[in-house]
């Protein structure tokens, strides 16, 4: 049996470490623990001497150790309430808003989402000097703090960060490291993180990234043309741009972005079930397209102009003989072995160049990438120019420009979705869409922490009517009051609304009106509160019955008076490793109690809850479980041997 201690949840930054080392070097622990000796007699060739150490190379500012401790500590006395009525479609979707501050958020989160999420997409704080950011203080309790401090805002607190404050960038650095520590955390091992950024802190961000996921894990940097007219925020030059950092956590692949209109004309050709492709060249060119770079992929191709027979052997003395010769006339080679143009000669279309009065051969390409013949290495390795339009999505480019990842076009969707209402500088969904797009399948989930007006909430809905498959979203939103005097605040007061989170409720209830059919958006609603457990508070007198009082008065009351059961049971989801997408029903195997059964595809096993002041010994003889199922009830509900039985039979835990 198990007693829930919820400051001490099951994974910990400390835990994920020790676990991937025990992976990596099985050899470095005896008796379950780390050796550290056997680990530097196993690192001993790589491990710096004393000089080395002193002068390491990386990013150093004023608390970075303590922005990794932060990182590191569990949530303290927090927990996430569910909203019921604050949603649309809330029971048939698997979609989360959350209000509150989103570092306790993503640490409430880590122990249930750790290697699920599959892409991260952040637009934090540029940190211009007029910014305000999160100011993240543990030496005391969370609402003593924000008491004291006098700059409570609903469950978080901002403060600014001016250019002329000492310490400018280290702020910042401390409040932005410990976030993208935990997003890793969250990260599939295939996953990716966007992070939009400006000149500000691009510099710093970068070298902080490369820590925290090793610069080998770094996809991109690409410059966001986001304004042709330029702002004139600056006194020199007008900056039209920003930037999109990406990093993967281990093996990301790119599934490209979608074909424009002009890729899509080149597939102007149909087969004989209709399905369109493009003709490429067959000869390789760009790189290594020299004979002596691959021998082998160098041999004469036949072809019989009136019956347009294609072969590898000369069957008539009419046929041509056709060799990948380069435009120097040297030999070139083709993109694919003998084998496999002997399996694909129906592929294949030769064509006379009247130019350099030539014949070269072609293949296909289809624009359905499910009737495509299965290319080989050559074709990732060809020049990218040629490439561009002949596979059904492309390769992105280092830097996106158009109207549609402009800044006017972000304000345009705001309006298009909420037209009576404003956002100052909205990102554009479509700028969101293409990084889900290249990074993103059925059933996985996209995560947002600095959701903002809920682009990201409008883009996943968009694009999955488009590609009419499913991705879910986890948006987190500070409450973060609208200043009423402004032009945003006095019409969002119009409309009762207060803080940025309600507009983006606003926001994902218009395009879930919107976008209906053929995919039903919706999305539940939760915010971030004190726990329903009671905080054990530190006692440092030398009273030793006020010290046994204590712990029999925490054991005796483990709940908040007027402790509420939906959050209860929300609690305990996440500390027991279950996403909040989890399946919850009344379990019918027993009549004496009400129990909830809860199941997810992130776990293998079951819990069942049951939050009743006694247990009956129905329940206990009729409960039908497996071994790894888990069984959570009050301590007090239980006698001793109901206790014994139960745990007997399954995973026991007592609140």
């Amino acid at each position: 049996m198990e007693r829930i201690n919820p400051q001490a949840p099951d994974f910990t930054d400390r835990n994920l470490l020790l676990e991937q080392l025990r992976a990596a070097a099985p050899e470095a622990f005896a008796d379950g623990k780390l050796n550290l000796d056997l680990l530097q007699e196993l690192l001993a060739d790589d491990l710096t001497d004393d000089d080395a150490r002193r002068e390491t190379f990386g990013l150093q500012w004023t608390g970075k150790a303590n922005a990794r401790r932060i990182a590191m500590r569990p949530p303290k006395g927090s927990a996430l309430a569910p909203c019921p009525g604050e949603g649309i479609n809330e029971d048939n979707t698997e979609n989360i808003f959350i209000e509150g501050d989103n570092l306790e958020v993503l640490k409430l989160l880590r122990n249930a989402y750790a290697g699920r999420i599959k892409m991260i997409y952040i637009d934090p704080p540029y940190n211009t000097g007029k910014d305000f950011i999160y100011k993240d203080n543990f030496s005391e309790s969370k609402d003593e703090y924000l008491e004291k401090s006098g700059q409570k805002v609903g469950d978080t607190f901002l403060v600014a960060n001016p250019k002329s404050q000492g310490r400018f960038h280290s702020n910042w650095l401390n409040f932005i490291y410990p976030r993208i520590r935990i997003a890793k955390d969250l990260l599939t091992s295939d996953g990716v993180i966007f992070v939009s950024i400006d000149d500000n802190e691009v510099h710093n961000l970068k070298t902080l990234m490369n820590e925290i996921f090793g610069e080998e894990n770094f996809v991109g940097q690409l410059v966001i043309i986001n304004n042709l007219k330029g702002r004139n925020d600056k006194k020199n030059v007008a900056t039209c741009h920003e930037y999109l950092l990406i990093y993967q956590k281990y093996d990301f692949v790119s599934l490209g972005l979608p074909l424009t209109e002009e890729q899509l004309k080149l597939y102007k050709f149909e087969d004989e079930n209709g399905e369109k492709y493009a003709l490429r060249d067959l000869r390789k060119r760009g790189g290594p397209d020299k004979r002596e770079d691959r021998p082998n992929m160098f041999f004469p191709i036949f072809y019989d102009q009136n019956s347009r027979r294609v072969s590898l052997e000369r069957l008539l003395e009419s046929d041509i003989e056709i060799l990948p010769k380069r435009s120097d006339g040297s030999d070139g080679r083709w993109r694919w072995g003998i084998d496999k143009v002997r399996e694909n000669l129906s592929y294949l279309h030769p064509r006379y160049v009247k130019k350099s009065d030539k014949w070269n051969i072609d293949h296909r390409v289809y624009l359905n990438i499910l009737e495509d013949i299965d290319e080989d290495d050559e074709f990732s390795e060809s020049d990218e120019n040629e490439d561009e339009g002949l596979i059904r999505t492309s390769k992105t480019k280092s830097f996106w420009i158009g109207g549609d990842v402009s800044t006017d076009f972000g304000k345009r969707s705001f309006k298009n979705i909420l037209p009576k209402l404003d956002f100052d500088f909205p990102k554009s969904p479509e700028l969101i869409k293409k990084c889900a797009f290249m990074s993103t399948k059925s059933g996985d989930i996209i995560m947002d922490f600095f959701a903002g007006s809920g682009t990201t909430g409008q883009a996943v809905i968009e694009l999955n009517k488009e590609t009419e498959i499913i991705r879910n979203f986890i948006l987190v939103q500070v409450r973060d009051i609208i200043d009423p005097k402004s032009d945003v605040g006095k019409k969002a007061n119009a409309f009762g609304i207060e803080s940025i989170s309600e507009l983006t409720q606003e926001r994902l209830k218009a395009c879930c009106e919107r976008y209906k059919s053929p995919i039903n958006p919706g999305f539940k609603v939760l915010k971030l509160t004190s726990s329903a457990f009671r905080p054990w508070r530190d006692y440092t007198g030398g009273n030793v019955a006020q010290l046994k009082l204590a712990f029999e008065e925490q054991v005796r009351n483990p709940l908040v008076e007027g402790w509420q059961p939906a959050q209860l049971l929300t609690e305990l989801l996440l500390l027991e490793g279950f996403p909040l997408h989890s399946q919850q029903e009344p379990y019918s195997g027993v009549s004496a109690n009400n129990i909830i059964r809860v199941s997810s595809d992130f776990r293998a096993h079951r819990i069942f809850i049951c939050l009743d002041e006694k247990i009956h010994n129905d329940t206990v003889d009729g409960l039908q479980t497996g071994k790894d199922d888990v069984f959570i009830c009050f301590d007090s509900a239980l006698s001793d041997l109901q206790k014994f039985k139960l745990d007997d039979r399954l995973k026991l835990k007592t609140i």
